[in-house]
Parts: structure tokens; sequence; C-alpha cells
């Protein structure tokens, strides 16, 4: 018996989760025994080696949406392990990792503005503002640990360090009203970082016009526009509806011919 695809709120080993809600976790369960199924589990939760969070044995067959403590350290790296028992009486434990972001007090940035003055465009391709590119030197006296950034924009952005991506995310902060819902990213940098100069570089497309709140306010766990968040659900709802009816009338028109 194995245990794979651990996730904390369904993502494998997540960096940047929010640390003012509970985390749920998952796994799956694999086994060359026939009708092999889950009896218990029992989670544990470890921050420097030491044991905050211990379920004890839980009896269920439950491998999903496995709520964990109701509230974490901010910036906090944690390892965590699950045992399983089937029906067949064995046992197995497998462990995987997350960290969380920074909360809403630590979040301090101040919004970068590109020199050219906004302009508010129309709608259309082919009218949006040119990219701006945003560059900072650095100098490290020392290889990092540890280095994360955390980064969001009212646009579409693209981050470099030293020249090469953290990762191949393409129109980051992902797309959502920036009025209501705004998406923050969080970026393991340790190996493109070396003692010396470094250069942080951001291709920036503007969108919108920063507010005087910070980006965390926005964040996709922080939403305090609730009305206006639910009105954009049911919008985009009743969009796919019309899609799929459009679709069933299409299979239906082929069927018939």
């Amino acid at each position: 018996m194995n245990l794979y695809a651990l996730s904390v709120n369904h993502r494998v080993n997540p960096l940047g989760i929010n640390s003012a809600e509970q985390p749920y976790f998952g796994w799956k369960l694999k086994s060359e025994k026939p009708n092999t199924m889950q009896a218990a589990y029992r989670l544990r939760i470890y921050a420097d080696d030491t044991v905050c969070f211990d379920s004890g044995r839980v009896e269920t067959a439950c491998n999903a949406f496995v709520c964990g403590p109701d509230l974490l350290q901010p910036q906090t790296f944690y390892r965590w392990a699950v045992t399983v028992w089937d029906n067949h009486g064995e046992n197995t434990t497998a462990e995987s990792s997350f960290e969380t972001s920074l909360s809403a007090k630590e979040w301090k940035a101040d919004w970068m503005r590109t020199p050219r003055a906004y302009v508010q465009r129309k709608k259309g391709f082919g009218t949006q503002p040119p990219a701006t590119l945003f560059r900072r030197a650095f100098t490290l006296s020392a290889a990092p640990r540890r280095a994360r950034l955390y980064a969001t924009c009212l646009g579409v952005y693209r981050l470099t360090v030293n020249g090469k991506r953290p990762d191949m995310r393409e129109f980051a902060p992902e797309h959502t009203s920036y009025k209501g819902l705004l998406c923050f990213q969080t970026y393991d940098l340790t190996a493109l970082l070396h003692i010396g100069e470094n250069v942080l570089g951001l291709s920036l497309i503007h969108i919108s016009e920063p507010t005087r709140r910070t980006p965390i306010s926005y964040a996709v766990f922080c939403l305090k526009k609730k009305k206006k968040v639910t009105r954009l659900f049911r919008t985009i709802l009743r969009k796919l509806v019309t899609l799929l009816i459009i679709h069933t009338s299409m299979l239906a028109r082929h069927t018939y011919l």
C-alpha cells in the first residue's frame, strides 16, 4: 500500500497559502490487494521539527478536504505527514510540505508606477498601452538560505530574476475583476540569486489605475466586496450556461443531420 498525490488546498507542495484560513489536505491510496479502502488516518504538521498539529487517529474513509489547524503562522515552512490504515489492517505514512504567505499586516510594499501618464483605453485589441520594464539591481554579500518574492499588479506582468524566469506562468496575476478581486503570487528565488549583484525585472502591461488599497486586501483569500464578487460569479455562470445551451443545440442539430 502506498500514498501519492499529497496536496494542500489542491496543490502539491504549495508556496504562499493563506495563513489566516484553515487549510485542507488530500491524498490518494493505491494497493496491489483488491478491494482495499482507507479505514482511518492520522494527520501531523511540523514546524521546525516540532509537532504543531496532531489529529490523532480518525476513523474515516475520507481522504479529501481533510481540515487542518484553524490558524497557521505567516511566512512559515511546514512539513506534514499522513498515516493511513486500510481495511486489511496495514498502514503506511507519506510526507509532503507547504509554506504560508504574508499576512495582511506584513504586506508593506507600495505600488510601482510607470512614468508614463495613465490613459484610460477603450476596449478592443490594439488599444492597450505598451509594456513598461521595471528593473532593480541589488547586491548580496552571502547566498540566501531561502528567498521569496510576493508580487501582483493591476494588469499583466512577467517576472525575471537575473534574466531567468522563476516559473513558466503567463498572464499573472491571473484574470480577475481588479476592483473586487486581485490575486498575488509567491515565487521561490533561492536558486536564482547569488553572491554579488542581482537584478529583478518586471515587464508590466498597465490596465487599471492603482488605489490606496494594498495588494493583500484584494488577495484571493481576503475578499471584502462579497456582493460584487457574487455578481461576478453569477455573470460567469450565466455565460457558461449560455455556452452549454449553444453547444447542446449544435450537438442536437448534428445528430439530426
